[in-house]
C-alpha cells in the first residue's frame, strides 16, 4: 500500500481526536509538515488506545500471520501471500 492508499483508508475510520495526528504524519511524509513534539506523546496514545487492541483483537480472531512483502527499491511495497506461524 502506499501512503496516498493508507492515508485515504484511515479517513474512514472512527478516530476521533486522532484524525489530525493521522492527518500531521502524512503531511510530515509528504514534507509539507514539520514533527510537532506533542504528536510524539498522542501517536502512543492512539497505538494504545487504538492499534494494539485492534491487533489484538485480529490475532484472537485469525491466528499469527506474517506477510510477505515484495520490496522493490522503493516503496510502494505489495503484499502477495499470508503465512500462519505453527
Amino acid at each position: 500500500m502506499t501512503y496516498n492508499e493508507i492515508y485515504r483508508l484511515s479517513r474512514k475510520l472512527k478516530l476521533g481526536e486522532y484524525h489530525s495526528l493521522v492527518k500531521d504524519a502524512f503531511k510530515l511524509r509528504l514534507g509539507k509538515n514539520k514533527l510537532k513534539e506533542e504528536n510524539l506523546f498522542r501517536n502512543i496514545s492512539l497505538l494504545n488506545e487504538f492499534i494494539e487492541p485492534k491487533i489484538i483483537k485480529y490475532f484472537e480472531k485469525y491466528g499469527n500471520k506474517i506477510i510477505e512483502i515484495i520490496a522493490a527499491a522503493q516503496p510502494p511495497f505489495k503484499i502477495r501471500n499470508y503465512y500462519k506461524f505453527e
